[in-house]
């Protein structure tokens, strides 16, 4: 049996100061209105939203992958979501994705696993699914070329002694 990690807090911060939604263009007000969450507008959206343009059509693309009806169940997605947030260097994203997923799995196996690059210890439909999205995501990454030289997606987390 392999060690188990524990999913550290993450505390994101924006490099642009997030919009004010007292402050906000109608673009803009117009392009949260797609966030998912009933409950707030994050920081996190009003900071994208300072393109209204890309914010909409990055926010339809995310909820048609994460929140359609059908297709594959909620965890599978998230690891999706994980393996493309690794292979992307977004550790706010991975850490997110990967918590959820533990969440809904009332597991932390698979990120266990992913965190110790073990990924020959995932179940074989597990395995499909992480390893379709790191290839999606590293040809659409070849593609343009670029990289992400600063982000360590697994610094969100510690080894754990299985004791």
């Amino acid at each position: 049996m392999i060690s188990s990690v524990r999913l550290k807090p993450l505390n994101w911060h924006p490099y642009i100061a997030p919009v004010e939604l007292s402050e906000a263009t109608t673009e803009q007000l117009e392009a949260m209105k797609v966030t998912p969450s009933a409950k707030k507008v994050s920081e996190y959206v009003r900071t994208l939203v300072h393109d209204p343009e890309s914010y909409l059509a990055r926010t339809i693309l995310f909820n048609a992958i994460m929140y359609v009806e059908g297709g594959l169940a909620r965890p599978d997605r998230e690891l999706g979501a994980l393996g493309a947030s690794i292979v992307n260097g977004c550790k706010f994203c991975a850490v997110v994705h990967a918590r959820r997923h533990a969440e809904l799995t009332k597991s932390d196996d698979v990120v266990t696993a992913l965190y110790l690059d073990k990924p020959e210890k995932l179940g074989p439909r597990d395995a499909a699914i992480y390893s379709f999205a790191r290839r999606l995501s590293a040809a659409r990454r070849k593609r343009r070329r670029t990289t992400s030289p600063r982000c360590d997606p697994w610094a969100w987390m510690t080894p754990r002694s299985s004791t």
